[in-house]
């Protein structure tokens, strides 16, 4: 049997499966930050307009996304991006999402007790194309910073990256 969504012509499976594929969409970009070996990523987390919003700087378009990305981790050795509590919201082919994260940064693999970490939540459109859901708009807000390395002066009012 199909149930029709409350509101909508579309029905309760396709609902769930857009949800299921948005909280996808939300893991892939955290584990793609981490992963440091593929610089097509980020085609497959957003569209080709993508603007996406940072402590570092505001990007626009996905050519370059990848090296503004591996910029921004340059100093550390490793990462390590947490998510949780994933909240989407779609509407057609848009769709909003809220995800927390904290991510820690670690400069120095052999000293991983000096690290940078910070929490903060990020909150983005996704819109429904022909590769499937991808970010169209992407604004990360840190809540707090913390850590025994040096905080990047993004994070001190000191620096910040100049537009893309």
């Amino acid at each position: 049997m199909t149930l029709p969504v409350p509101g909508g012509t579309r029905t309760r499976e396709q609902e769930l499966a857009d949800r299921l594929e948005l909280r996808e969409l939300a893991d892939r970009y955290l584990v793609s930050l981490d992963a440091h070996d593929d610089d097509q990523w980020c085609a497959r987390v957003f569209t080709e307009d993508v603007r996406a919003v940072f402590p570092l700087g505001e990007f626009h378009g996905l050519a370059g996304l990848a090296e503004f990305h591996a910029h921004g981790r340059a100093r550390f050795e490793k990462t390590l991006h947490t998510g949780s509590t994933v909240l989407v919201e779609p509407d057609g082919d848009v769709a909003r999402v809220r995800a927390h994260l904290v991510a820690v940064h670690v400069p120095d693999a052999a000293a991983p007790g000096t690290h940078f970490v910070l929490g903060g939540y990020y909150d983005a459109e996704a819109v429904r194309g022909p590769r499937g859901w991808r970010f169209r708009v992407l604004e990360f807000h840190p809540v707090w910073v913390g850590g025994d390395a040096e905080l990047p002066g993004v994070f001190t009012g000191a620096t910040a990256l100049p537009n893309a």
